[in-house]
């Protein structure tokens, strides 16, 4: 029987489960929206959850939505070749 892949209660307990491993905190919010707006696969949740750790350490800022809307603004700006602003518009 081939694996299924996680509904989005499953996602959003593997988000959990690794932000505990990485000892940061993530609001359920924050978590809600990277899977909304984030790319659903697990490779890029994680991968988004990764890059909104180093980004609240080096900023000095909490996690939250804001930092979310930047991070996710910045990884789809990378994938299609576009430099987005500071509120995730295209330049």
């Amino acid at each position: 029987q081939a694996l299924q892949a996680p509904n989005d209660e499953g996602k959003l307990a593997i988000l959990q489960q690794r932000a505990r491993a990485m000892r940061i905190e993530v609001p359920l919010d924050v978590q809600t929206y990277l899977l909304r707006y984030g790319r659903r696969d697990m490779a890029s949740l994680l991968s988004a959850l990764e890059q909104l750790k180093d980004a609240a350490f080096v900023g000095k800022r909490k996690i939250t939505v804001p930092l979310a809307r930047e991070i996710l603004g910045e990884l789809l700006g990378e994938r299609l070749g576009q430099r987005l602003d500071e509120n995730g518009r295209r330049e």
